[in-house]
C-alpha cells in the first residue's frame, strides 16, 4: 500500500486532477461571491428593414451572466407611423423560437404596449414581428422595465 507525504491527501484535492479517484473539490460559482444590482431597462430591438412582403422582425434581450430583464413596456414604431395599418407581435423567444405571444397591436406603426412576461434570462429575447408594413420602411422596437445585474462591489 503506498504511502502519501504529509499535507497530500486525496479526499482534500490536494493532487492535481488527474482523472480516477484523484479529482480536484469543485469550485464555488462565481456568481455567489456577486451582487445584485437593480437599474431601469432601455433597451432597443431593431433597426429592421421591412422586406418585400411587408414583414420585419427584431431580437433583442438579456445577455450577461446573471443578467435578468423583467420588462413592461415595449413602444413599436416604423418610419411610416400610423399612416399604414401594421400589426406588430411581441414574443418571448428562446434561441430565436418564438415561445409565448405575449402582446399584440394593429397599430405597429405607433404604439405603446404592456406586456406582462416571465422574467428574461441570458438565451430568452423578446422578438417583435410586424407585418402589412410599408415595405422599405424602418422598424424598431424599444423595451423598458427592470434590469438586474451582477457586480463585483
Amino acid at each position: 500500500m503506498p504511502r502519501w507525504p504529509a499535507g497530500l491527501h486525496v479526499a482534500c484535492g490536494s493532487l492535481p486532477a488527474v482523472g480516477g479517484r484523484n479529482r480536484r473539490i469543485p469550485s464555488s460559482p462565481v456568481a455567489g461571491f456577486w451582487h445584485q444590482q437593480v437599474g431601469d431597462l432601455f433597451a432597443a430591438a431593431g433597426p429592421a428593414v421591412v422586406n418585400g412582403a411587408g414583414m420585419a422582425a427584431a431580437l433583442s434581450g438579456p445577455s450577461g451572466m446573471g443578467e435578468k430583464w423583467d420588462v413592461q413596456l415595449v413602444q413599436v414604431t416604423t418610419s411610416s407611423g400610423l399612416a399604414v395599418q401594421t400589426l406588430a407581435q411581441v414574443w418571448r423567444a428562446v434561441s430565436g423560437i418564438r415561445q409565448n405571444l405575449l402582446m399584440q397591436t394593429v397599430n405597429g406603426g405607433q404604439d405603446d404596449l404592456g406586456v406582462v412576461c416571465p422574467i428574461l434570462s441570458p438565451g430568452e429575447q423578446l422578438a417583435v414581428i410586424w407585418s402589412g408594413a410599408n415595405p422599405g420602411d424602418t422598424a424598431q422596437a424599444t423595451i423598458r422595465g427592470i434590469r438586474y445585474v451582477l457586480t463585483d462591489g
